[in-house]
């Protein structure tokens, strides 16, 4: 008896030394024509490398006033990212929501608050990658320009 709780205990040993964290903490700056950029939304999407053909969930932060952001997993809002290369694309936040502005029979087309939109390479044609490593933070600074 004594044999086999020893050697469940080293099965569980093995076990938890081996299992790696899914996430790695991952925060960084991001500056728009060298001034910090509040109110954008970091999207970091794990790329299919080899076999891995779902590599895991994607990740995503909001810059604050500094320009600062930490990513968490979407949906399950984990701290981080899932290790291995990933695209980032960086949006705007939008002004008024669309259907706030349906409310008030606006136009879309013609909103006042839409904030100046960053260029596609950064976004839905993005240019930008990063490799989320194992075992440490990670720091992802990005400096955009608008031209």
């Amino acid at each position: 008896m004594r044999r086999v709780c020893w050697t469940l205990v080293g099965m569980l040993a093995v076990l938890v030394g081996c299992a790696e964290p899914k996430f790695v903490p991952v925060e960084g700056t991001v500056t728009v024509d060298g001034q910090p950029a509040a109110g954008l939304f970091v999207q970091f999407e794990p790329l299919a490398e080899g076999s891995r053909v779902y590599p895991g969930p994607g990740s995503v932060g909001r810059t604050d006033a500094q320009g600062k952001y930490r990513l968490s997993s979407v949906p399950e809002r984990h701290d981080g990212a899932v290790p291995g290369k990933h695209m980032v694309r960086i949006y705007v936040e939008g002004g008024l929501d669309d259907d706030e502005l349906a409310l008030k029979n606006e136009p879309i087309r013609n909103r006042k608050d839409r904030p100046k939109q960053l260029p596609a390479r950064y976004n839905d044609a993005s240019e930008l990658t990063f490799e989320v490593q194992r075992g440490r933070a990670n720091r992802a600074d990005f400096s955009l320009t608008t031209k």
